[in-house]
């Protein structure tokens, strides 16, 4: 009998339920729009009261078994949930599941994922609700609040711990509380105490695109609008079990890792950039796509440019071929890249800062058969170097070959036929396939020659969609396009970044104009802008106030953020500039500080910046430490190398797959870089494993030395005034080379130095110290650090 009851309650009930709610929704729909006489009215509200009347009634009778229903009713109409690694679920005894926690429904959806029953952490807010309360029984859930009392934190623990010793399975959310920011929180300790001494393991768990979706936090407000998409894709991925003493940092890492994996796995809701372009156009044609001080465009034109462009780049039935783009930051060089994109290519936006050897360096790697330039830019820049050899198309001739009648055949096809057609006609080669190279990036070449660096529409895609998100970028907002987009941060965030989401940019092509700069962010009421601190301090000095009055977020990277810079953009225009990190070989960004989030009425804040570090990796990318010789894992705190993990990760470089071995290691992607890890989560970066010296056979850190000089300037500025360079030594090694601007007291320097107590092998000697003009710069404003080393070979050698 019992049998045949559950039968009845958990396949007829919620199935009838359904089918009542779809035919009740359906009357009242036509009621509202009069297509039922009014007599039926009447007849409707005593139907609406019976079903209500029959919910409550079952809701009363058996409060757990209804909320059952409602789950699986949600799983199957509004949700559609993906479990992978299922199996790492045991078939019996007890286990605690460790979570994310990114929405009020967290609960319900690992509920539906897991086939087993689940006693949750539910916080007292909850679980003291009037409506929710019927519904939390002993059996499904444990009620703590993290303002209770030490004893009650410890009963609700001790209950967690007896229920797993009961062979059940707990899940706890270890952040504590729903991220309002959209970074994973510190996990909490409490799990380490429910598992001491317990035989059961520790499962991570992760879900994946729930966050901005209803019922989470969104631009840092509460979003209950319906999904955009239903049913809407969610994926919970279960860990491999762990041991019941695993400490945090690990298990937090577990959770990353399974979050930067969960998004490979979206599938066919990914789609290629420039397909996104055109969906994003045939939504919002007549929105601000690409401007800047003379002219702008819209989506819809934007899309026409580029189309008839399309038609005329490249070499015919030659799919993925790579194409040049040697063009200042403009709207011709966006187009131009969408173009080449429609055309089945590859475009490779090339450094005109470039000497003309290593531009040819990069032309032969890509066996380019065809560089986009224009004939106007080639004479401000003096370059010559390509005359007559036939790669050269210049815009100027390709905009002469449009014809009227061609622009306005494709003008009406983009208004009246669906984003699916237009992807059709004018997307040539693969559509879909998002792991196709959509660029190649060539390094800057400041440590070295330049790497080509393959980034896939995927690398791309998960990596702008998780700065849209985290950034809370919205429709209303213009960015000041100042970034080169040979640049990879310039790429991704003032180009992709606007053109696949919907979000106007104003482009300048000289980042260093810093009053065209300001007359173009007050011109187009920019509302962000990404640079460098070289790029920003300039601004600082020179633009005014009303200028950056429409700012309201402004990002730096590329190079570490001096204080000084911070300091004086603040002081100036009352903006907080938030550093972030990252490389060409993750897409670029892979962590970001971010406006700290403050809860309008308990004043309660989750913490989205820190002075003096590069903010949480982005959702979606796990980041650990690890020992530079052993690739050991360390714990919070514990200096090491920085190893990132996620969809943003490169393909590899270009025609060298040795290298590509040497910094991809299982998914992991080396990035030389020293840092450090705090158990909030926050990147520090301390130094570059490449801005090391091995003299006498003990490595010496160069940042660390400069920083030291900097301070210990008896008349130092707040500017870098000093670099740290070494040269071939026969006795040591190497031997520390300063280079410095201005009039400094070296000996002032060397005092305070020896004051300090740094090791003898740290100091620099006296006659090692150089006094330079100007320190070499590559075109995205960073330091050229391989000419700042020929430069001091030549100064050392000339003494």
């Amino acid at each position: 009998m019992n049998k045949i009851k559950r039968l009845i309650v958990t396949l007829i009930f919620p199935k009838t339920l359904f089918f009542v709610f779809v035919i009740l929704v359906a009357l009242i729909t036509l009621t509202i729009l009069k297509f039922i006489p009014p007599i039926l009215g009447t007849t409707l509200t005593i139907i609406l009261l019976a079903v209500v009347g029959i919910l409550a009634f079952t809701i009363a009778l058996n409060p757990e078994r209804a909320l059952y229903a409602g789950i699986w009713f949600l799983n199957h109409t509004v949700y559609k949930i993906k479990t992978v690694g299922h199996d790492n679920i045991p078939q019996k005894g007890g286990a605690l599941l460790v979570s994310n926690s990114v929405s009020y429904i967290d609960h319900v959806i690992i509920f539906s994922a897991i086939r087993r029953p689940i006693k949750f952490f539910v916080g007292r807010e909850f679980s003291e609700h009037p409506f929710l309360k019927p519904f939390m029984t002993p059996s499904n859930s444990i009620p703590i609040d993290g303002n209770d009392g030490p004893n009650a934190i410890g009963l609700a623990l001790k209950r967690a711990r007896q229920a797993i010793q009961n062979g059940e399975l707990v899940c706890i959310f270890a952040e504590g509380g729903l991220t309002r920011t959209g970074n994973m929180l510190p996990f909490r300790r409490g799990f380490e105490f429910i598992m001491r001494d317990i035989n059961a393991p520790i499962i991570p768990m992760h879900l994946d695109r729930i966050w901005g979706s209803t019922f989470s936090f969104v631009d840092r407000k509460l979003k209950w609008r319906f999904p955009k998409v239903v049913p809407y894709p969610v994926t919970v991925s279960v860990g491999k079990p762990m041991p019941h003493d695993s400490e945090p940092f690990k298990v937090r890492l577990a959770v990353q890792e399974l979050s930067a994996e969960a998004f490979k796995l979206r599938g066919e809701s990914q789609k290629k950039l420039h397909v996104g372009f055109i969906h994003e156009m045939a939504r919002h044609p007549f929105r601000l796509c690409f401007a800047d001080l003379e002219m702008k465009l819209s989506f819809l034109k934007t899309f026409v440019f580029s189309a008839a462009l399309s038609r005329r780049v490249g070499t015919k039935d030659v799919d993925n071929e790579k194409v040049g783009i040697l063009l200042p930051t403009t709207i011709a060089a966006a187009a131009a890249n969408i173009a080449v994109l429609f055309a089945g290519k590859v475009p490779v936006n090339l450094n005109f800062t470039s000497s003309p050897d290593t531009l040819k360096h990069c032309i032969k790697e890509c066996n380019m058969k065809q560089v986009i330039t224009s004939r106007a830019f080639l004479e401000k820049i003096n370059m010559r170097a390509f005359d007559g050899s036939g790669l050269l198309v210049y815009v100027e001739d390709l905009k002469k070959s449009v014809k009227t009648f061609e622009t306005l055949c494709i003008l009406f096809e983009a208004l009246f036929l669906p984003a699916r057609l237009l992807v059709k006609k004018y997307v040539k080669g693969d559509k879909k396939n998002i792991d196709d190279i959509a660029t190649i990036v060539f390094s800057s070449g400041s440590t070295g020659e330049p790497k080509g660096i393959m980034l896939t529409h995927q690398n791309i895609a998960s990596n702008i969609e998780a700065a849209f998100k985290i950034i809370g970028i919205n429709e209303k907002d213009v960015i000041a396009g100042i970034l080169p987009l040979f640049h990879s941060f310039g790429y991704t965030a003032t180009f992709w970044l606007c053109a696949y989401y919907g979000v106007g940019v104003a482009y300048h092509p000289s980042p260093m104009e810093s009053q065209k700069i300001g007359e173009l962010t007050q011109k187009y009421k920019c509302t962000m802008i990404f640079g460098t601190p070289t790029f920003l301090n300039s601004y600082a000095r020179k633009c005014t106030t009303e200028q950056f009055e429409s700012l309201r977020i402004v990002i730096s990277g590329a190079e570490k953020l001096k204080s000084s810079v911070s300091k004086a953009f603040y002081e100036k225009f009352q903006k907080t500039v938030f550093e972030g990190y990252g490389t060409t070989e993750l897409s670029p960004i892979a962590s970001l500080c971010i406006p700290c989030y403050i809860d309008p009425k308990t004043k309660k804040r989750q913490i989205g910046n820190k002075f003096g570090t590069v903010g949480h990796p982005l959702p979606g990318i796990a980041a650990k430490i690890v020992d530079p010789d052993t690739l050991e894992l360390l714990p919070f705190g514990k200096e090491g190398m920085l190893l990132i993990k996620g969809p943003n990760v490169m393909k590899g470089y270009l025609n060298e797959p040795e290298k590509t071995a040497e910094v991809l290691k299982d998914g992991w992607y080396i990035t030389g870089d020293i840092a450090i890890i705090d158990e909030d989560g926050f990147i520090a970066i301390t130094d570059r494993v490449s801005r090391f010296s091995k003299i006498g056979g003990e490595m010496v850190p160069l940042v660390r030395i400069e920083e030291e000089i900097q301070t210990a300037a008896c008349d130092s500025g707040e500017e870098r005034f000093c670099f740290v360079v070494s040269v071939p030594d026969d006795k040591k090694g190497e031997r520390l080379i300063v280079l410095y601007k201005g009039d400094r007291n070296v000996d002032c320097i060397l005092e305070s130095l020896y004051v300090k107590g740094l090791p003898k092998l740290w100091v620099p000697k006296k006659e090692n110290f150089y006094k330079v003009d100007d320190f070499p710069s590559l075109g995205s404003g960073k330091t050229d650090f391989k000419q700042l080393k020929i430069l001091a070979q030549e100064k050392f050698r000339g003494n």
